[in-house]
């Protein structure tokens, strides 16, 4: 009578980004959804939040830029929902190694995006106040930045609007019953399942142990760093991109002045390992705080040589972020080995939130036993299998 009384189609663990918008998919679609988080929508400890995300089809990886189109559009249609202005379009300007420009440019044309080539020495003159140093690179004009906190916020109004379910209820076990049955437990008692979709960012392992399974997914603390312009005539978005120098593993990137006034983003992609999202709310370690001050450092020298305009001596402000990265920074969307009907979603690798409308619909077929739009090859957690990244094997699961 109880799995009866409570039973859910599918239940979502984990209210960032991701797993707002695979509630509101299913939502959409009529499905009985409970979405639970442990903390209020939103919140600072995982990496759903601030004012700015960039968003581009500017990729190297052809099945994100395949993706992008749809994205850009599910962001429009929740623009159009709730009212409000998500996305700003202000292009943004890569620069990489002319190899990767290549494959990027070739991405871009297959899906008729405008961009234009410039050497260093044009985009030092379309973009005064920075200096390309050794690097060409691509502008892409439709690129912009998504408003992070307005994004989750609307998601959620927008899911318990389709009649979904938001419990603020901490994730404490799962037991799975039998082929279409699943139980959680979580402090405020327990829930049943047809699914379970599992968009728990930093804790994924820490759920996915007990059920056999831990991903190769580092748990690394970032810093969104702020640092006062020389002018703040300077960097303005509305006549200065979003901006990103160097190869995927060593990028830097920047967002103009946008989110606060004479404070212009500039970060490092990587951070500091930590061994759970608790950690980053204690004092680093001697090594931890060594390789922050040296990645600060890093980015001193950075803006001094790309950005001559912004006073580099110290951050004006420090935010801290998660990022769980997998091994390849590519996703993890996929069943779990065993259980079929618990979904993982996880190993985002701080570049998911754009494409968190993709995703969500990804997620929720994989649920629903639908066909996805796109091939999850690439996401899948076999790919680890080979090469000792999978902890534990599921050759046998």
């Amino acid at each position: 009578m109880e799995q009866k009384q409570g039973l859910y189609d599918v239940i979502v663990a984990g209210g960032g980004v991701q797993g707002l918008s695979t509630a509101r998919y299913l939502a959409k679609l009529n499905v009985k959804t409970l979405l639970i988080d442990q903390f209020a929508v939103p919140h600072t400890r995982g990496s759903s939040h601030g004012k700015s995300r960039n968003i581009r089809y500017t990729y190297d990886k052809q099945h994100y830029c395949d993706m992008m189109p749809e994205a850009y559009r599910l962001w429009s249609e929740l623009e159009k929902e709730c009212g409000q202005t998500l996305l700003t379009k202000i292009g943004i300007f890569c620069l990489r190694s002319d190899k990767l420009l290549m494959e990027m440019a070739a991405s871009l044309k297959k899906l008729n995006i405008p961009y234009e080539f410039l050497t260093g020495e044009d985009g030092e003159k379309k973009f005064p106040g920075f200096k390309t140093g050794k690097f060409n690179g691509i502008y892409e004009q439709q690129a912009g930045v998504l408003n992070a906190d307005k994004c989750v916020c609307s998601l959620l109004e927008s899911f318990q609007k389709l009649g979904g379910t938001f419990k603020q209820e901490t994730l404490c076990s799962v037991n799975p019953i039998e082929e279409n049955l699943v139980q959680i437990t979580t402090s405020k008692g327990k829930h049943f399942a047809k699914s379970l979709i599992l968009t728990c960012g930093p804790w994924t392992n820490k759920v996915l142990k007990p059920l056999g399974l831990c991903l190769p997914i580092t748990i690394m603390k970032t810093n969104i760093i702020y640092w006062k312009v020389k002018n703040e005539d300077c960097y303005m978005s509305s006549n200065f991109p979003l901006t990103s120098v160097g190869e995927m593993a060593s990028e830097c990137y920047a967002t103009p002045q946008l989110d606060f006034n004479g404070l212009i983003k500039i970060s490092y992609h990587h951070g500091v390992e930590i061994n759970s999202p608790e950690e980053a709310f204690k004092p680093l370690n001697e090594e931890q705080s060594a390789l922050e001050k040296s990645q600060i450092s890093l980015l001193k020298k950075y803006i001094t040589e790309h950005y001559p305009d912004v006073i580099a001596t110290e951050p004006s402000s420090i935010q801290p972020c998660f990022y769980s990265m997998t091994p390849d920074e590519d996703f993890i969307l996929d069943r779990h080995p065993r259980y079929e009907n618990i979904i993982i979603g996880a190993g985002f690798s701080g570049h998911g939130f754009k494409m968190a409308p993709v995703i969500g619909s990804l997620l929720g077929d994989l649920a629903l036993n639908r066909k996805t739009k796109y091939s999850l090859g690439p996401f899948s957690i076999k790919r680890f299998k080979d090469k000792e990244e999978l902890i534990s094997s599921i050759e046998n699961n």
